[in-house]
């Protein structure tokens, strides 16, 4: 019989059923990299994901109960085992959800092997089969709610550039269109989501060429760039097809925190519950915000000015303002904050495959907190040369705001 708990990397006990329920997130790494999966996408399988697990568990985090168009199952049975529930939940919706034959296979082998182990080391007293029907249950009805969130009818917008001057236009080097201008009509989780609303962008007192100013001052930063602030730049990325995108790079952060701090299984499927599920809110909000202001990005701007400039990282295919990065890295911060306190941890690139790190050269980066390293991945994306700085502290801001109501954890009543 296995034994309940075992020793993780750095040296700390990992409590029973915390490196599993970790695993289902972390071994969609690979997977989401290789079908070279968008942050859009990506944030909607986290969140789906994680509120299966979250729905299948007995952890009632108190923003459960505003939830929109909460799932319903049966009460939970007294000898449940969350772990076991929550593995089942979660590699469910995977496999439900993954567009390859390959990938749903690799998910059925993990399912085996996480339930496997999770069985042979459940308490006498727990039912295993009640707690596998539990999971099973909850991964259906999050997936049937999936099914009604607008995903269809948000792929089919399209993108109406403004006819004001500063308006976001399809950049170099591929001038590819709009990626999904429709993303922010998306169904959140929570209704206080929809109510995170950013300014308008500071705008300069040129009328035809209001970002000038900021736009002059990023290219001044890039000029500049140290070897260190190419390396932020990089390790950052999160680009498509390079790693599990930003919100994957953070469940990564998460799970190796949840392991070296000996966090228990039950707390390390709420953290994941609610931290995944407000990624996804942030995003929505994010993209909605980005497509209401519309601004153009600083490659555009300087452009105009010299053809020859470009950005230090590929500018991506959507408005600029406010940050993707700085949201989700904040919602992400915030709730391992709640959860785990002021952690120092070195991050080796996490959620990047090795051919990846070797190729983008990528070199392990140390910080205080999670605090300091979402502040690190906001500046990233000015060293860039693909946000202004106001876009930085916008995206924080907004982070912010959608994530302060999932940080609820007294339980339902």
């Amino acid at each position: 019989m296995a034994t309940p708990a075992s020793a993780s990397g750095d040296g700390a006990t990992v409590p029973r059923g915390t490196g599993e329920v970790s695993a289902v997130l972390t071994e969609m790494a690979p997977l989401i990299s290789r079908n070279r999966q968008g942050p859009t996408r990506t944030s909607r399988l986290y969140g789906i994901i994680g509120y299966a697990m979250l729905s299948a568990s007995s952890q009632r985090p108190a923003f459960l109960a505003n939830v929109i168009d909460p799932v319903e199952i049966p009460e939970v049975p007294e000898a449940l085992d969350d772990a076991i529930a929550a593995v089942a939940a979660g590699t469910t919706a995977v496999r439900k959800l993954m567009p390859t034959k390959l990938d749903r296979t690799t998910y059925a082998e993990l399912r085996d092997k996480l339930l496997a182990e999770l069985v042979a080391s459940a308490p006498q007293d727990i039912d295993v089969r009640a707690s596998l029907v539990r999971g099973a249950q909850a991964a259906v009805a999050v997936l049937a709610r999936a099914k009604n969130d607008g995903l269809d009818e948000a792929l089919k917008m399209t993108y109406l550039a403004p006819q004001s001057a500063g308006g976001w236009i399809p950049t170099p080097p591929g001038y590819q269109a709009a990626i999904d201008p429709g993303w922010g009509s998306l169904r959140t989780y929570l209704p206080s989501t929809n109510s995170c609303d950013l300014p308008e962008p500071p705008r300069g007192d040129d009328a035809t060429n209001p970002f000038g100013a900021v736009a002059r001052e990023v290219a001044d930063v890039t000029a500049a760039l140290t070897d260190e602030q190419k390396l932020i730049a990089r390790f950052w990325d999160d680009g498509r097809g390079r790693s599990s995108t930003p919100s994957g790079h953070w469940v990564e952060i998460a799970a190796r925190a949840a392991m070296a701090n000996s966090l228990p299984a039950t707390d390390t499927i709420a953290m994941f519950g609610s931290m995944t599920m407000a990624l996804s809110d942030g995003v929505i909000a994010n993209w909605r915000e980005k497509y209401r202001w519309s601004v153009e990005r600083p490659v555009s701007v300087l452009a105009r000015v010299d053809p020859e400039w470009n950005s230090y990282l590929t500018t991506p295919a959507f408005p600029e303002y406010p940050s993707g990065h700085s949201t989700i890295s904040r919602v992400a911060a915030e709730v391992l904050t709640a959860t785990i306190g002021e952690w120092a941890f070195t991050d080796p690139g996490w959620g990047l495959t090795d051919g990846s790190r070797k190729k983008f050269e990528i070199t392990p980066r140390s910080f205080d907190s999670f605090l300091d390293a979402a502040a690190e991945a906001g500046e990233s994306r000015v060293f860039g040369g693909i946000h202004y700085p106001f876009s930085i502290d916008a995206g924080a801001d907004l982070g912010v705001c959608v994530v302060t109501p999932f940080l609820a954890r007294s339980p339902v009543n």
